[in-house]
């Protein structure tokens, strides 16, 4: 069904769905009505939810310029990317939640373990329903169930040397959730090779910390510039270590 919101005595907005939006003037409504700036306000409530591509081609405005908190070429190259998130705990949740929600067109999930309920506290995207399940499936419901619209690619394996490149290929950015530096350093690796954008994360109790590079650039450092030899297993280890949720 179709829903109305007024902006204005003015201005009104129908929407069927959330990437079918229409805005008219309303009968009767002056005709100098600034029909973008009464969009504006409507953008920054509805923006996290929308899929921004196909809500810009359906809304005729003339004067995009005075929508200025962000630039519109940006807000098509969110809903235009495609993310690869390798590890679904306690980084990889809400990396996944909040990139979603931002409107980000399509996005991979590889993990290959099960919900425990040693994860829930600070795991954000499970609870007690989900323990024993894939994370990749209890995911992927979730999502789609904030935005139907968004395209989501499960991975139910562990990442190797030989699946890399091929699980890889096809995205933009690939963020790495994982907490085992063995993992960790392939996906550098392979970000590497294939000249990706990648992010690294790190948690252990109160700490944490995150790398970005981007391997388009030549001259980009690495993961391993930073650490020099493979740490013992014992580092990011969360039963040993224990963990405080990272949000």
């Amino acid at each position: 069904p179709l829903d109305k919101f007024n902006l204005s005595d003015n201005v009104s907005i129908t929407y069927k769905s959330l990437s079918e939006i229409k805005i008219k003037k309303n009968k009767n409504s002056p005709k100098k009505t600034n029909i973008a700036e009464k969009f504006t306000k409507f953008f920054i409530i509805f923006c996290p939810l929308l899929k921004i591509k196909n809500c810009i081609n359906k809304v005729n405005i003339k004067d995009n310029q005075s929508i200025r908190f962000i630039d519109m070429k940006y807000i098509k190259k969110i809903s235009l990317s495609k993310i690869l998130i390798v590890g679904l705990g306690g980084l990889g949740c809400p990396a996944v939640d909040y990139l979603c929600r931002a409107g980000v067109g399509q996005v991979g999930l590889v993990d290959f373990d099960k919900v425990s309920l040693s994860n829930i506290h600070r795991q954000g995207m499970y609870n007690s329903q989900d323990v024993g399940k894939l994370k990749v499936d209890v995911i992927y419901t979730k999502i789609k169930k904030i935005d139907p619209d968004i395209k989501i690619i499960k991975h139910k394996a562990k990442i190797t040397n030989k699946n890399f490149d091929k699980i890889a290929k096809k995205y933009d950015v690939i963020i790495d959730g994982t907490d085992n530096f063995r993992t960790k350093f392939l996906l550098n690796e392979g970000s590497l090779k294939l000249k990706k954008f990648f992010i690294s994360g790190s948690i252990s109790r109160f700490d944490g910390h995150i790398f970005t590079f981007d391997f388009k650039n030549k001259n980009e450092p690495c993961l391993k510039c930073f650490y020099q030899e493979l740490p013992p297993d014992d580092v990011l280890n969360c039963e040993s270590d224990g963990i405080l949720g990272p949000v």
